[in-house]
């Protein structure tokens, strides 16, 4: 036992004795699974929560950097979120939240990685990523998000979302920020650019430019 088995049948074994103690083994297996998707997950969303999802940035940046690979990072914000909770309830804005993340995670690879930054903003990590093709997909995802209007049991709204992107440039972090009201996102490389776009990258603006504090403490 203390070398860390966790339980014991003494020979000759019963056979009927074997089937209940697996049983009971692969119940505390599936409970600790659940409990470990329940710390790493959203409840609502089911993607990474915001301590995964952060710490998944964190790695794959540190590895761009040990590796010398490309990674771009992509905040999506739902716009005019709060009106949804007005006109149609908060239980019809869970709704929308599933569905826009379902949508997010529907056109990933399968190495990609999404999860729920917080309220209505999630973070999508496309590792090997160039940011003029991380823009692309960012334009492309958010298009999905868009196409269809998203029915809920309390009405039918229509989503779209901003997003603000970073990613590496070689050995320097660069960074992006777009709307759907500005067409294709814009780029930045280089220290002095970095300073002033910390300013606007991932924070909501008049024209619905959003993200968060992560690009401010990489740079």
């Amino acid at each position: 036992m203390e070398a860390g088995a966790d339980d014991y049948l003494a020979k000759p074994v019963d056979p009927s004795e074997l089937r209940a103690r697996i049983m009971v083994g692969k119940r505390i297996l599936e409970l600790q699974q659940s409990l470990r998707f329940a710390a790493t997950h959203d409840f609502l969303t089911k993607l990474l929560n915001r301590s995964e999802i952060i710490a998944a940035v964190e790695r794959e940046l540190s590895r761009s950097g040990r590796e010398g690979k490309p990674a771009t990072i992509i905040m999506a914000d739902i716009d005019h979120f709060k009106h949804v909770n007005d006109s149609l309830g908060h239980a019809a804005g869970d709704e929308v939240l599933k569905e826009v993340a379902r949508r997010l995670k529907s056109d990933l690879r399968p190495y990609d990685v999404v999860g729920r930054y917080g309220g209505e903003e999630f973070l999508i990590i496309l590792p090997g990523c160039e940011l003029t093709i991380g823009a692309r997909r960012a334009d492309e995802i958010r298009n999905l998000v868009a196409k269809d209007p998203i029915v809920t049991p309390f009405g039918k709204t229509s989503t779209t979302v901003s997003m603000g992107i970073t990613g590496t440039c070689r050995s320097r972090t660069s960074v992006g920020v777009g709307s759907p009201s500005r067409g294709r996102p814009r780029y930045v490389c280089g220290q002095e650019e970095r300073k002033e776009s910390r300013r606007t990258l991932f924070r909501k603006g008049p024209a619905g430019c959003c993200g968060s504090e992560l690009a401010q403490a990489r740079t």
